[in-house]
Order: C-alpha cells, then structure tokens, then sequence
C-alpha cells in the first residue's frame, strides 16, 4: 500500500512498517508511548506490559511483553516504532506474539535466587519472569540485574539453579 508494508494472517495484522524517511523530531517519547499503547489498545491488545524501550533521535521503539498473573513473558512479546516527527505508528511485529496462559510453578524465592549469585556480586532488581528455554519450553525465572544492567543473571524458579547470563556490550 504505497510506502506501507503490512502482513497478516489468521490471527490479524502480524507486522507493518513505513518506508519513508524521518528527519525530525517534534513529538516527544512520552506522547510516542502514549501513541504506541493507543494503537495497540485499539487493535484489541490487553494485559501487555512496557519491557524496554529504545530507539533512535527519529523513532522511539518499545517492546511489550504479554503478562500472566503480573509476571511479563518477554519471549512472546511484540516490538513497536513510533516516528517521533508527526507521532505515528512507523512499525509492529507480532509474529512472536502470543497470548496464551502457561502453567508454572515458582518454588524459589527471591532471597533465594539473589543467593546464586557469585561472592562478591550483588542485584540491584530483581523481577519475576517466564522466559523460554533454547528447546522452546517456558521457565518461570527471576530476573537479577547487576550494576547498572551491565549483566542480567536469570534462576530458574523451579530448581533455584541460574539457567542464563546475559552480558550487555
């Protein structure tokens, strides 16, 4: 559709992105987020939560993560780009979108799993999530951050053991 590309499937719109250049900015992120929740409200979108943000001078990108019980799924989440010059929807992904409910134990507690960490290393946060495993099976984990998110040390919350470390370059 001009300089629009959209896909979409049985489950309704899976992505769209512009193609077209932007050079300025005049909205603010703020309004960029309030714009990005209002587009996915209306497209029928619920029980999301903000995971991270990001972006450019001229785009502000945000990811929201599908929630359960308050804890975020950040593996079924979808992206979102806002141009910041006239406050538009710029691009969406859902295609790893998914809303279903997992069931999951959480055996460990939060005291629990900051002990896993290395002598000598503490968490700033922590957080409750359910992430999925290199095979695709999901895995209530805590979510422990050091420093100023320089590294994330993810414990599984069933076995109390750390299942990934994610190093931010």
């Amino acid at each position: 559709a001009g300089g629009l590309l959209i896909g979409v499937s049985s489950r309704g719109l899976e992505f769209m992105g512009r193609s077209r250049l932007v050079s300025a900015a005049s909205v603010g992120r703020e309004q960029a987020q309030k714009n990005a929740e209002a587009f996915l409200e209306k497209m029928g979108y619920a029980d999301l939560a903000l995971y991270e943000a990001g972006g450019s001078d001229y785009v502000a990108a945000f990811r929201y993560a599908p929630t359960q019980d308050g804890v975020m799924r950040p593996d079924d989440a979808l992206s979102i780009s806002v141009a910041l010059d006239d406050g538009s929807v710029y691009a969406f992904d859902a295609t790893k979108y998914s809303a279903r409910a997992i069931e999951l134990s959480w055996n460990t507690d939060e005291e629990a799993a900051r002990k896993t960490l290395p002598s000598g290393e503490e968490a700033v946060s922590a957080r409750k999530l359910i992430r999925k495993s290199p095979g695709g099976n999901y895995l209530p984990c805590w979510e422990l951050t050091i420093g100023d998110g320089e590294a994330r040390v993810y414990v599984d919350a069933r076995s109390g053991r750390q299942c990934a470390v994610e190093i931010d370059e």
